[in-house]
């Protein structure tokens, strides 16, 4: 009896296991190489240009990852494929070449000090999903004009 409840509960299980599994994996976003000059963007607010450049660049140690990739666990980020935008000037700048509709990424940036942008090739064609950071919001993706 015992062993039947096992064979039982593990084909229940991982039904459900794989239907989760599944899941997860339908949110993970591949690779695709028509979209090279997609960038992924990010926004947040910084105390300076170099605080900025430490969340994304500076590694804690040897064995530990830069915070942003650390923030960011479902997705191998190649950091020299990563740019940060400081400061409203520039970011004034840099958005009308990742959207034809400036406006509505200006409304959703807001008061933010910082666009932090991933270029498709920072996966190194590896599946990825990305979500919001302790730091920064994700945008999304824009393919460069």
């Amino acid at each position: 009896m015992r062993t039947t409840f096992k064979m039982l509960s593990r084909a229940l299980f991982g039904i459900f296991r794989d239907h989760k599994l599944t899941a997860a994996m339908e949110e993970k976003q591949f690779f695709d190489p028509s979209h090279a000059n997609r960038v992924h963007v990010f926004h947040g607010t910084f105390v300076s240009e170099l605080a900025a450049t430490s969340y994304c660049f500076d590694a804690p140690s040897r064995n530990e990852p830069e915070p942003l990739t650390r923030d960011l666990p479902d997705a191998m980020i190649d950091t020299t494929e990563v740019e940060i935008i400081f400061g409203t000037a520039r970011i004034g700048g840099a958005v009308p070449m990742l959207t034809q509709y400036t406006e509505n990424l200006f409304n959703e940036i807001g008061s933010n000090n910082t666009l932090v942008l991933i270029a498709e090739a920072a996966f190194c064609g590896l599946p990825y999903s990305l979500n919001d950071t302790p730091m920064l919001r994700y945008a999304g993706a824009f393919d460069v004009l």
